[in-house]
């Protein structure tokens, strides 16, 4: 249509043209008159095609850019039983002090275990399994099944110990052989991952909850506080850390320790 228009505003001004020619051959020749600005009739045929709404013009829309594929769904449903099972070792004080604990502490990792295996598809398709073996909370123990867990039974994963004393006689091991491993244990340095980048903790540090004491304690306006802890390694650095920190609060702490440990 805009190009029909165009066509037809060049005809009318070839035709005008035309007669302007034809008219001044006719005529007498006259004196020259100064130039003028009033247009022929063209003006008029362009003034109304001007002001005329443009007619819209189909145009194509660009294409849709394809949507990104979808991210594969996390796996569901029971783990592959033909495929090479991931061992995890567990090390938990199932004999001695912590052994009603650590009981607790082995059943929920029984019931982790068995949901990844029968819900979320294990590790890529892969079945786990847990080695367990029993620290019985002491650390030359601790320190014997965690080399076999690591170098016999060869487990990708570690799970405890539990006690911070165990605990910490393996974590140099156990990172140095570069096995990732978790743990709920209060021991100070288990969190460093400066120094222990393959090692993570579950719960907070003994320094943490030292402090978290000391602000408590300095919340009720405790004038005197009494610190009692385990004579274990965690126990000792609990009750050093706290007496530090109430020390900073300004209360006066009365300490003691008891050599029956009940937890770490």
């Amino acid at each position: 249509m805009k190009s029909r228009m165009l066509i037809a505003i060049a005809a009318l001004a070839s035709i005008t043209a035309s007669t302007n020619v034809v008219s001044a051959a006719t005529k007498k020749p006259a004196k020259p008159k100064p130039p003028t600005t009033k247009k022929a009739p063209l003006t008029k045929v362009a003034t109304t095609a001007a002001t005329t709404a443009p007619t819209p013009v189909a145009t194509t829309a660009p294409a849709a850019a394809a949507p990104a594929a979808p991210a594969p769904a996390a796996a569901s449903g029971p783990c592959d039983k033909s495929k090479p099972e991931v061992k995890v070792g567990v090390s938990y004080s199932l004999s001695g002090p912590l052994a009603t604990l650590s009981a607790d502490f082995l059943a929920g990792t029984e019931m982790a275990a068995d949901d990844a295996n029968t819900i979320k598809g294990g590790i890529l398709g892969r079945c786990l399994k847990l080695v367990v073996k029993d620290d019985e909370g002491s650390a030359t123990k601790g320190a014997q099944v965690v080399r076999q867990l690591v170098s016999e039974e060869k487990v990708a994963f570690m799970v405890g110990p539990y006690a911070s004393g165990v605990l910490g006689g393996v974590l140099d091991f156990t990172n140095k052989e570069k096995v990732l491993g978790a743990n709920a244990t209060l021991f100070p340095g288990a969190g460093d991952a400066s120094k222990y980048p393959y090692t993570y903790r579950l719960a907070q540090s003994s320094e943490a909850s030292g402090a978290d004491f000391a602000g408590y304690a300095k919340k009720k306006k405790w004038a005197k506080v009494g610190v009692l802890a385990v004579n274990t390694t965690l126990g000792t650095s609990t009750l050093m850390r706290s007496r530090n920190h109430l020390l900073v609060a300004a209360l006066t702490c009365r300490q003691s320790s008891s050599k029956r440990a009940q937890s770490t």
